[in-house]
């Protein structure tokens, strides 16, 4: 498999599904859209890849079939998640909030949740898997940060067991630094910024829940002053996580600094 091929299978099966959009952003400055084109042709021939319709008529998705995930993380991969299609919207929308993120200098690994396993998370988060965990580089210190991605209006009492867990996860001077919960409707925005009023003040500096429209337009500071509050306030000892996908970026224009596939490292020879 061409190399350029395999750029493009990674991310889709890293994501569970991305827009054409988002994947052009992704592949900006290693291929041509015409070479996009040219190259989703020949995995979706292979069976690698396959397109769906989306709720929201935005176009279809590209989405990883269970070959291709075998392609690239091994024959006996066994990931903490698959997709569901029914939950397509909002797995492209967790896709959009870590390709804004990604942007951002001080942002220097990322983990989707396909990416995620519970051991992964052991220490990190209180009984929890976020849509995504970023970690943050700032000076020398590197801080975990959890990001929930919310598409759909849910219970009361979904949205306290949501800001529960964080709650214990910042109480326990996890590693785990601060969580963005974005929130991709205004009632669901008011609804959370409403139930924020049951967290003790002193941990509102960890919780930073945006619109997603205000997303890729922070200013790099937004982040980073929190962080500084919150490293400030807190007698922490930052360690370093030891998931293999958190050691790498996902910046545009470069080939992921991770070993080759399980498969294609066979057929090199390796």
């Amino acid at each position: 498999m061409r190399h350029h091929s395999l750029f493009i299978l990674n991310h889709v099966s890293r994501f569970g599904g991305l827009r054409y959009s988002q994947l052009e952003a992704l592949c900006h400055g290693v291929m041509k859209k015409t070479y996009i084109y040219r190259q989703l042709k020949v995995l979706r021939q292979m069976g690698l890849i396959m397109f769906h319709d989306t709720h929201d008529r935005r176009g279809s998705a590209i989405v990883c079939t269970e070959e291709g995930r075998k392609r690239i993380f091994g024959d006996e991969y066994k990931g903490p998640k698959t997709l569901r299609l029914c939950e397509l919207d909002h797995t492209l929308a967790c896709a959009e909030t870590v390709i804004a993120l990604y942007h951002r200098p001080w942002i220097v690994g990322v983990a989707t949740e396909f990416e995620l396993y519970p051991k992964d998370l052991d220490g990190i988060i209180q009984g929890r898997t976020p849509d995504a965990l970023a970690v943050l580089r700032q000076g020398t210190n590197e801080f975990r940060v959890a990001i929930e991605v919310e598409t759909s209006l849910r219970s009361i009492q979904r949205i306290k067991d949501v800001l529960f867990h964080y709650r214990q996860t910042f109480e326990a001077q996890s590693p785990c630094a601060v969580v963005i919960i974005v929130c991709c409707e205004p009632s669901i925005y008011r609804r959370y910024r409403a139930e924020m009023n049951e967290v003790p003040k002193d941990l509102w500096p960890n919780f930073l829940i945006v619109d997603s429209p205000v997303l890729p337009s922070l200013p790099s500071t937004a982040f980073g002053e929190r962080l500084n509050h919150v490293n400030s306030s807190a007698n922490r000892s930052w360690h370093s996580f030891t998931s293999e996908y958190l050691s790498f970026a996902i910046n545009p224009g470069t080939y992921p600094d991770r070993p080759l596939p399980k498969s294609d490292a066979r057929q090199s020879g390796a």
